[in-house]
């Protein structure tokens, strides 16, 4: 199977910060390298990984002070696709025939976060 591209990439992680696995992660004391009035906070957060930059996700449903539950970066994103095409084949092929939707991008996401699915 391919690697997914950048665009798929960034498909995938806007669904996911912005509805697909909302329920479960949050960031903390969001800082990011770029600003812009045109891009939403999901784009810049893609545009800085980039960048090298690394973003810690904590659970929802815990105080600031817990340990995150992983972080957001592109050597995590290229080891969820690894881990995805292996354990995740179906899922990941809907993702390379663009018929992937919210749950696809909650998997995806919840792999680059912690390497496995814990939560749906």
């Amino acid at each position: 199977m391919r690697v997914l591209n950048n665009v798929e990439i960034e498909d995938l992680l806007i669904t996911a910060l912005e509805g697909g696995s909302n329920y479960w992660y949050t960031l903390l004391n969001l800082e990011t390298p770029y600003q812009s009035n045109h891009l939403s906070p999901s784009e810049i957060i893609f545009r800085s990984l980039g960048s090298g930059a690394t973003y810690l996700i904590y659970d929802v449903n815990e105080d600031q002070d817990e340990e995150p539950l992983g972080s957001l970066d592109m050597e995590n994103i290229a080891k969820a696709n690894e881990i995805m095409i292996e354990y995740y084949p179906k899922d990941y092929q809907n993702i390379l025939d663009e018929s992937w939707d919210a749950e696809t991008s909650d998997i995806w996401f919840q792999l680059v976060v912690m390497g496995e699915v814990m939560f749906g």
